[in-house]
């Protein structure tokens, strides 16, 4: 009787555990921030500024002082003359003074001097005279529809963590901070090579004793779906000989020196 132990079936984490024994992390690389989905983020940087990076309106209304507004009442409204209008991406010429108030879009800054923004449902425009002027029915409160800066994100704080697999959402928190490139891990890379003489090509047409390999397609999607780059996939008749041929000649193509990414 033979004294050879044969072959035993591995869990999968004793599987896992001999791979990551036997591989080593390989150096980080730069990269635009379009090019970063599903990579691991090899450095993390604190915020270079607040996020939101001033005061502003999360409504489309008008910003008031809201002194102005505390006895306003359906019976005994404030009406306010317009001195200014604010969409997203104009900076108010000058602060707000007592007595006036501003128009303002959704995502604008809000001015200095107004410390609420009343949202165009809760007052009424006036377009009967010029200069334009709103009617307001009710006091406001401080701060009211006004997002401050740094809300989201402070300076110096840690928008994520090293390690991190970069989502969309991500990469758009990195892109509102002004993180055009990032230090990554590079992407696998996987040749495929699927063996059996028993194996057709996808649109090749069945015979006795043969299967089409939808092993072969899905695994070269899978490895994608994960981010890897698959170098080569190739079906490979059953010849010892030629599997270690196929092998060997693979191992090349998937190293990571031919990667040609940038450092």
């Amino acid at each position: 009787m033979s004294t050879v132990a044969g072959p035993r079936a591995l869990t999968f984490g004793e599987a896992r555990a001999r791979v990551m024994a036997a591989v080593r992390a390989l150096p980080p690389e730069t990269v635009p921030l379009a090019e970063a989905r599903g990579r691991a983020l090899r450095r993390a940087d604190p915020a270079g500024h607040d996020l939101p990076p001033f005061r502003n309106a999360s409504m489309d209304g008008y910003a008031v002082v809201t002194q102005d507004l505390a006895g306003a009442t359906t019976a005994a409204p404030v009406t306010l003359p317009v001195s200014e209008v604010l969409p997203a991406g104009r900076v108010a010429s000058r602060p707000v003074r007592r007595g006036e108030a501003m128009r303002i879009m959704t995502g604008a800054q809000v001015p200095d001097g107004a410390n609420a923004v009343v949202a165009f449902e809760d007052c009424t425009r006036l377009d009967d005279a010029a200069p334009e002027r709103v009617r307001f029915t009710r006091p406001a409160r401080h701060d009211e529809n006004i997002r401050p800066a740094g809300r989201d994100l402070r300076e110096g704080e840690m928008p994520l963590t090293e390690g991190r697999e970069l989502s969309a959402y991500d990469l758009g928190l990195l892109a509102a901070l002004g993180e055009a490139r990032l230090r990554v891990g590079p992407r696998a890379r996987v040749g495929i090579l699927s063996t059996g003489d028993e194996l057709l090509d996808v649109d090749q047409a069945l015979k006795p004793g043969a299967i089409r390999d939808s092993n072969r397609p899905m695994l070269a999607l899978l490895a994608e779906e994960c981010g890897a780059v698959v170098t080569l996939s190739e079906r490979v008749r059953d010849e010892p000989r030629l599997v270690v041929e196929r092998v060997r000649a693979a191992l090349p193509r998937s190293a990571r020196s031919n990667c040609g990414a940038s450092r």
